[in-house]
């Protein structure tokens, strides 16, 4: 019994893995995601094409403003991390620490994602009392 149920358990953590890959997800937040021009960004890249160091989110020195954490609550807005909360068409930014030059791009490479080539199936998991149910949705992705 406790075999099937740590089975179970693997089957759907791969399945899981699957589907984070088809979305397009990254645990590395090396780059982008052009689909949402950056706004899903969550990486830790704190100086600006410039070189100049980012003012923090939660700080109105030297540059005042109003993207907030508060305000834009799903955007990450922490630290001094570079981020579109506004969805910016060049990607993340950040308001910089020097009082001439208010906020500039990050140098941060935009996700290079592969063209699907053929048409398969992603499986998206419901857990209902120990048993787990598989819905597929046809998407193309190269790696099924």
């Amino acid at each position: 019994m406790k075999l099937q149920s740590f089975e179970r358990y693997a089957a759907i953590l791969l399945l899981l893995a699957l589907v984070r890959d088809v979305s397009g997800a990254s645990d590395t937040h090396d780059c982008w995601n052009t689909a949402d021009r950056g706004a899903s960004y969550r990486g830790n890249m704190t100086v600006t094409n410039g070189g100049k160091t980012c003012q923090r989110w939660d700080s109105q020195s030297p540059h005042k403003h109003t993207r907030t954490a508060e305000v834009f609550t799903h955007s990450g807005l922490v630290n001094n991390f570079c981020r579109n909360p506004d969805a910016e068409p060049l990607g993340p930014w950040c308001y910089t620490t020097d009082s001439e030059k208010r906020w500039e791009n990050c140098p941060i490479p935009k996700c290079e994602f592969s063209t699907p080539k053929q048409s398969t199936s992603v499986v998206s998991i419901i857990i209902c009392n120990e048993v787990a149910l598989t819905e597929a949705a046809a998407v193309d992705h190269p790696n099924f």
